[in-house]
């Protein structure tokens, strides 16, 4: 596993004591939580200098992440079912979210944050239906039902803000807790030969928020890839397109994501490179730049 004390600038390898694929990470303070293919979870208390075995063989474990805050850990799992770990206790429990009256599609996405946590899947043809719990992650109850396939998901520490991004490349947001969402940034239409896809939403204790397209342009085979990235500075109330171009590739490659500092005013982009960003996603460094010399570069559209 590759850590970094210093907002990425610099990374070390720690052996967690397996070979088994990673599928999730998530960062808070000292605890570190990962995912492994084999439905393992792995913790550790000292900020990722040591990890050991907390749960293993549940195989709905995939590639979600962790968010944990305050003295729990909510997971997504597969068939409307989420994973809630208890950092005093150790004990990982599974809750199966209310029943859609539609067949489950998709993992469930997950975020927390102290007593409040909003859970969404995919269901039926087209549809996300979102889920709200207000005792830790204990229990959820159906709030607002998308007409979209929602692609990421974020929610404010107090709860109230919910940011959704969808596989056509726009972003919805709810100030209700996810009782309803209004539409604040509206990505072109697709067409054969171009497209967004939201890949991730991640704020800042700021509200900053960045939030990852891939864009392919071109015919299907052959088409070229690349990141975009949205920022917002006013808690999802708005986003501009502040980079365009990372990471430009043909064919389908891994999708990029972006991931935070456990809430710092930092990001990263993790795909066939791996860039860091310190102001909010307005200019990007090369983690494997050993020098400060041509490894920042301005793209094309900033804020």
């Amino acid at each position: 596993v590759g850590y970094s004390r210093d907002g990425g600038n610099h990374f070390g390898l720690v052996d967690i004591g397996t070979r088994e694929e990673l599928t999730g990470v998530d960062a808070r303070r000292r605890d570190v939580l990962i995912t492994a293919g084999s439905g393992t979870l792995y913790r550790s208390e000292d900020g990722g200098l040591h990890f050991r075995r907390v749960a293993h063989s549940f195989a709905e474990l995939k590639k979600r992440t962790f968010a944990d805050q305050g003295s729990y850990a909510v997971c997504g799992g597969s068939e409307g079912t989420i994973y809630r770990y208890d950092l005093v206790t150790d004990k990982l429990s599974k809750i199966q979210l209310p029943p859609t009256g539609a067949a489950w599609q998709d993992a469930v996405s997950v975020r927390a944050a102290r007593l409040v946590a909003i859970a969404m899947s995919r269901i039926g043809e087209s549809e996300t239906q979102l889920f709200r719990s207000i005792n830790e992650g204990r229990s959820f109850v159906a709030t607002a039902r998308l007409p979209m396939t929602a692609a990421g998901l974020w929610m404010s520490r107090d709860g109230q803000t919910v940011v959704v991004g969808t596989r056509e490349g726009d972003v919805y947001r709810s100030v209700n807790g996810g009782g309803d969402f209004t539409l604040v940034y509206d990505s072109p239409s697709p067409t054969q030969s171009l497209s967004n896809s939201v890949m991730s939403i991640n704020g800042s204790d700021r509200g900053e928020l960045m939030v990852t397209l891939l864009h392919r342009s071109g015919a299907y085979f052959g088409s070229r890839h690349a990141t975009d990235v949205l920022g917002s500075s006013n808690l999802g109330a708005s986003f501009v397109l502040r980079a365009e171009g990372l990471m430009t590739d043909f064919g389908w490659n891994d999708p990029v994501s972006a991931v935070d500092f456990g809430g710092m005013h930092h990001g990263l982009l993790l795909g066939p490179d791996l860039l860091v960003t310190h102001n909010g996603g307005r200019t990007f460094r090369s983690a494997r730049c050993r020098s400060s010399a041509g490894c920042w570069r301005r793209w094309s559209v900033l804020s």
